[in-house]
């Protein structure tokens, strides 16, 4: 972003990256009610697909707007979050359609199209490194580059997954149970069947909540502070801290996969229990950050810099602690976050 403006701050950065989960947690609730109120999750996935499609857009032709770009930059952020809530949706029709027997399945699929995400995202990161910036203009205007190239094919992909929805996605809801006594009452009297839907936990519901929102929290943490991160913490330029967290991102999602996989294919529910597997999982997020912290005890310190130097290591006039900052090793921390972080996905 510093590219395009120069007044952009670390802590204006968090507050993009925060502006995807408020733009998320707002919709949610929303798309809940909308495929509730009208019995069908299409319109809300097609809706969501929109928004994100929109999103990426805004992002390409972001270094044409005449205004501060870093504010533009809330904005997609915003509203691809809003797209992104259509998951919710999914994960709900992925339970509605399915019958007891066959609903760790479905979900693991859901959760696995996920996964295939998170390999494919920072894989195509990866191919498009070497179009350094500012990459290849077209049209005078727009860049094909190291930072907007995810953006294209998101977009792509975004198209795909309408015409996909629109044109090959069938709803049915095999998991829907009946009331068998309403139901035959209601046929003696020549009325249709009426659906029954038990009433939900809530308690069950909060601790869902709960653990979703340590995973993402993680996650989110990870995936937008990574870079940064190994700038800062083993000295590397912005072009190879980006190579190597999509290295690593790619292989945590083919591990994800992996987990997925053996869920559907091998029924690992029968050996893990599910409640055990999201305890494990969140075990070894903690875990990880132990490993992963800059303890005092470590033998090397972080690299420094001042405001006269390449902007490589960690900033001493930004940030005062700079100085006493132990460095992590860059093995362990790469090493931890593929293994752990990839088989911990609850």
């Amino acid at each position: 972003m510093r590219f395009l403006d120069d007044d952009m701050t670390e802590e204006f950065y968090g507050y993009t990256v925060a502006l995807y989960s408020l733009g998320q947690i707002i919709i949610s609730p929303f798309f809940g009610w909308w495929s509730n109120k009208i019995k069908r999750v299409a319109p809300p996935l097609c809706f969501g697909l929109f928004l994100m499609l929109s999103g990426n857009i805004c992002y390409i032709i972001m270094e044409i707007v005449s205004f501060p770009k870093r504010f533009m930059l809330l904005f997609v952020r915003f509203i691809t979050g809003m797209g992104s809530g259509n998951v919710a949706i999914l994960r709900s029709y992925a339970s509605t359609a399915s019958t007891a027997e066959d609903r760790t399945k479905a979900i693991a699929w859901v959760t696995c199209g996920q996964a295939l995400g998170l390999t494919s995202g920072p894989l195509f990161q990866l191919v498009f490194t070497p179009l350094e910036h500012p990459g290849i203009r077209f049209f005078d205007m727009f860049s094909f580059s190291l930072y907007t190239a995810p953006a294209y094919v998101a977009c792509l992909i975004n198209i795909t997954g309408l015409i996909m929805v629109k044109f090959f996605f069938q709803e049915d809801y095999a998991g829907v149970e009946e009331d068998k006594s309403d139901a035959e009452s209601d046929l003696e009297e020549g009325n249709e069947s009426k659906t029954f839907v038990p009433p939900y936990d809530v308690i069950a519901v909060w601790i869902c909540y709960a653990t979703r929102f340590t995973d993402m929290f993680v996650r989110t943490n990870l995936e937008t502070l990574g870079s940064p991160f190994a700038m800062m913490m083993f000295n590397l330029n912005e072009e190879t801290a980006v190579k190597y967290m999509s290295m690593v991102q790619g292989i945590v999602g083919v591990m994800t996969m992996a987990t997925y996989a053996a869920y559907i294919f091998l029924k690992l529910e029968r050996w893990i229990p599910l409640r055990s597997g999201t305890v494990i999982a969140l075990g070894g997020m903690a875990l990880f950050h132990i490993i992963t912290f800059a303890w005092p005890f470590l033998p090397s310190i972080t690299p420094i810099y001042n405001g006269t130097d390449k902007a490589i290591g960690c900033n001493v006039d930004r940030f005062s602690w700079c100085e006493s900052l132990d460095q992590v090793n860059i093995w362990v921390f790469f090493t931890t976050y593929a293994i752990i972080i990839g088989l911990t996905f609850p």
